[in-house]
């Protein structure tokens, strides 16, 4: 069976997010998902998550052309109610709130403490 005129789906891990949108870090990936500008991500696997890269080139053609923030945030609540839609479930964002929710148990534990550069290191007595 040939697979002529279908365009393959892939899952395109953050880092090649960042490539193919120019942003230089996950930090403002993240930014731009929270700030709605960019879909939220699938989980691949236990301790990854991607973007399928139709979505990515979705964003990139409303970018080209010259799409204002608040048009491409509709486009982003669209992609949602598809993946809704294909799935059969209700959009869940749960990475968001447990993100948020690390982050808050972060802020609460105790700085860790450091020992000055010299502790442990054999002193010469010359």
């Amino acid at each position: 069976m040939a697979l002529e005129g279908v365009k393959m789906l892939s899952i395109q891990r953050l880092y090649v997010v960042g490539e193919r949108l120019g942003l230089s870090s996950t930090t403002s990936i993240y930014n731009h998902i929270r700030a709605g500008l960019l879909p939220h991500p699938v989980q691949v696997s236990v301790r990854s998550v991607g973007i399928p890269s139709n979505e990515i080139d979705a964003i990139i053609k409303a970018r080209i052309e010259g799409q204002s923030e608040e048009q491409i945030k509709a486009l982003v609540l669209d992609m949602h109610a598809a993946r809704a839609a294909e799935t059969g479930k209700p959009f869940n964002a749960g990475w968001l709130a447990r993100s948020e929710e690390h982050k808050a148990q972060a802020k609460l534990r105790k700085p860790r403490r450091t020992l000055p550069f010299s502790a442990g290191l054999p002193v010469s007595e010359d």
